[in-house]
């Protein structure tokens, strides 16, 4: 799609169109970044691949994923939150809430404050 841009050069993912999905592929990343800090051999070999010259993933990498309040009714949302947690993530995520969530208010698609809540009892955790 025209609005789906990336950037290898960047470590910019394309972006998914159904909502909510990006939320486990910023997890995985994160994950593949702490996998190949682990492995430094694998980084070598991924960069080696076809479209591997781009495969960089320095020590101080964080993954960035954003997403609007009603994204987080998705599962993949507390998917992705749950598996940074368990596995301390270079992950940041960025919820805007404009109180409009997708296609209808906010008080229709989320439980509202009990997102803040939550959120903020995971970042405690992630601590």
């Amino acid at each position: 799609m025209p609005s789906h841009w990336g950037s290898p050069r960047l470590n910019i993912f394309a972006r998914s169109s159904a909502t909510g999905m990006q939320y486990t592929q910023a997890a995985g990343m994160a994950q593949a970044s702490l996998y190949f800090q682990k492995f430094p051999r694998a980084a070598e070999q991924a960069r080696l691949s076809t479209q591997g010259q781009n495969a960089l993933h320095p020590s101080d990498e964080i993954v960035y994923v954003s997403g609007g309040e009603g994204s987080t009714s998705e599962g993949e949302f507390f998917e992705a939150l749950n598996t940074a947690c368990l596995k301390s993530l270079p992950l940041l995520i960025l919820i805007e809430d404009n109180g409009y969530a997708i296609s209808v208010p906010v008080e229709f698609e989320t439980g509202g404050r009990q997102h803040i809540e939550i959120g903020g009892q995971l970042s405690r955790a992630a601590r």
